[in-house]
C-alpha cells in the first residue's frame, strides 16, 4: 500500500436464487468472491473481465448501491478514513467519490448548464435547484456555480470547447454528447475519485482520445480513476494498473501490460474482445 485512496478487503456479495433455479429458495449465489483491491492516488486503475464477471457489482458496492455479505471498503482522504461498506450512497458521494454510469442521468428539460450546476451542487442542500432559481438568497450560489463552470472548463479541458452546448436542452443532445458532457462534469467536480463504467462505449475513437486525455489531466492533479472498459486500445493507452476478474474473483493484477500479456487473459478475455 503506497498511497491508497480506496482499499477493498475480502469483499463478497451474493444474490438470492429464485425458485426457478436449481438451488433451494433463499440460497445465495456469490457473484463477488473474496475480492481485495487498492486504488492508488494519482493513478488510473482498470477492472477488466468478461460479461457477468462481477465488475459492475463491485462498483455498486463501492458506491453503496449494494451492501456486501462480508468484507470492507475503506476510503482514506484528507487525513480521514471512512468505512464505505457501512454508509448509504449519498454519504459516500459526499466523501468525494463520483461515478459515470453506463446510461445517462441528465434531466431532459434542463439545459446542459443547468444540469452541470445541479451536479456541482452540495448534495446536502434541500431542493437545491428550485432554491437557486426562486430565492434571492441563493443568487450568490448560482453566480458562484456559473463562475466555477466557466473557470474549470478552461482550466481542466482546454482541448474541448463545450461552451456552445451550455444553453442547449439535454433532450436535444445525442447519446454520445450526453455521455461526454456527464464525463466532463465529473472532471470539473470536486471529486478525488471518479468511477467510470465503460466510459467510451458508443463513443468514436476521436472522442475517446480526448476523454483519455481528460482522465490523464485529472489524475495528474493527485486524484484517482477506477474504470471498467472493454476497449483494449483505450485500456493500453490510459490505464496504469489492472485487475483481471473472472467468475467473481480477482485472478491477476499488475501493470496494464503485465495483465494484458498474461497467457490466461489473452486466451480467455482478449480473444473475445
Amino acid at each position: 500500500m503506497q498511497d491508497a485512496l480506496l482499499i477493498i478487503k475480502n469483499l463478497e456479495k451474493g444474490f438470492t436464487l429464485d425458485k426457478r433455479s436449481l438451488s433451494a429458495m433463499g440460497e445465495k449465489s456469490l457473484v463477488v468472491k473474496d475480492v481485495s483491491m487498492e486504488i492508488q492516488r494519482g493513478m488510473v486503475t482498470g477492472l477488466i473481465g468478461g460479461n457477468g464477471a462481477g465488475k459492475t457489482t463491485i462498483l455498486n458496492l463501492i458506491n453503496g448501491l449494494l451492501k456486501p455479505e462480508s468484507g470492507e471498503i475503506w476510503y482514506r482522504n484528507k487525513g480521514k478514513t471512512a468505512a464505505c461498506h457501512q454508509l448509504p450512497p449519498n454519504r459516500i458521494a459526499r466523501l468525494g467519490i463520483g461515478r459515470l454510469f453506463q446510461g445517462t442521468q441528465w434531466s431532459p428539460d434542463l439545459t446542459v448548464k443547468e444540469n452541470i450546476m445541479l451536479m456541482l451542487l452540495d448534495p446536502r442542500l434541500e431542493r437545491p435547484f428550485y432554491n437557486i432559481l426562486r430565492y434571492a438568497r441563493y443568487r450568490d450560489l448560482a453566480e458562484e456555480l456559473d463562475r466555477k463552470i466557466n473557470e474549470r472548463l478552461v482550466t481542466f479541458l482546454p482541448y474541448m470547447d463545450i461552451k456552445p452546448l451550455l444553453p442547449v436542452k439535454a433532450e436535444e443532445l445525442s447519446f454520445a454528447q450526453q455521455r461526454q458532457l456527464a464525463f466532463v462534469t465529473l472532471l470539473i467536480s470536486d471529486h478525488d475519485l471518479i468511477i467510470l463504467d465503460e466510459p467510451v462505449s458508443g463513443i468514436s475513437e476521436g472522442d475517446w482520445k480526448w476523454m483519455g486525455e481528460g482522465i490523464r489531466d485529472f489524475v495528474s492533479r493527485g486524484r484517482s480513476v477506477l474504470l471498467i472498459e472493454h476497449n483494449v486500445d483505450f485500456i493500453r493507452n490510459y490505464v496504469d494498473h489492472c485487475y483481471y476478474i473472472s467468475s467473481g474473483s480477482i485472478l491477476f493484477s499488475g501493470t496494464t501490460e503485465e495483465v494484458l500479456n498474461h497467457p490466461d487473459v489473452r486466451h480467455e478475455y482478449l480473444s473475445v474482445c
